[in-house]
């Protein structure tokens, strides 16, 4: 999963995006946000994976360079 599927993984649970904020413990914008693939935080990401729980464990490369 990666963000730009948010919205289409969002929908597909009958999710709206203020229920994602609530279960992410985000706010309605950063969900917003992250919907429309714009640059979020590294715990935001976590945050959408754990919501979702499809990401079974991150690269650390990918970590790393997120981190970077």
């Amino acid at each position: 999963m990666v963000l730009s599927e948010v919205r289409s993984e969002r929908k597909r649970r009958g999710w709206t995006q203020q229920h994602l904020a609530e279960v992410t413990g985000l706010s309605l914008p950063t969900v917003i946000a992250a919907e429309a693939s714009r640059n979020v935080s590294l715990e935001t990401a976590f945050r959408l994976r754990n919501a979702f729980d499809l990401w079974p464990a991150l690269d650390e490369r990918a970590l790393e360079a997120a981190e970077a």
